[in-house]
């Protein structure tokens, strides 16, 4: 996957090449965890997970690399969201059914919801 970061001017990058790990820290229970690899305890542990900091600290880029490890690993169905794209008249619910089959519209809301309900996604 390739990225655009204004640190190489906009020049597209392999995010494999300049991804340099974060650290994800939960100052209420203490905890640490740094993500340089798929991170399976954090994700068995947690069912969700909110990542906060000032812009261009990394997030979407952790994002993008955590979803392209769970690609690799074979871990549930990633499905990548960028919240931007959503509002009033596209929710999160159009945006997966994009993401499932972005050359058929004809994807049936209520099978997505049944397969989202069965709990093998990941959503990024």
């Amino acid at each position: 996957m390739f990225i655009k970061t204004i640190v190489f001017n906009n020049n597209p990058k392999n995010l494999g090449e300049i991804y340099i790990p974060l650290t994800l820290e939960n100052k209420e229970c203490k905890i640490q965890e740094k993500i340089s690899d798929y991170p399976n305890t954090l994700m068995e542990e947690y069912n969700k997970i909110v990542i906060t900091d000032s812009a261009g600290m990394g997030k979407s880029t952790l994002l993008k690399f955590m979803f392209l490890r769970a690609i690799n690993l074979n871990k549930g169905i990633p499905i990548f969201i960028e919240l931007r794209k959503l509002n009033n008249e596209h929710t999160v619910i159009d945006e997966i059914m994009k993401e499932i089959n972005p050359i058929n519209s004809n994807v049936d809301k209520h099978k997505v919801l049944d397969l989202i309900s069965e709990g093998d996604f990941i959503f990024f």
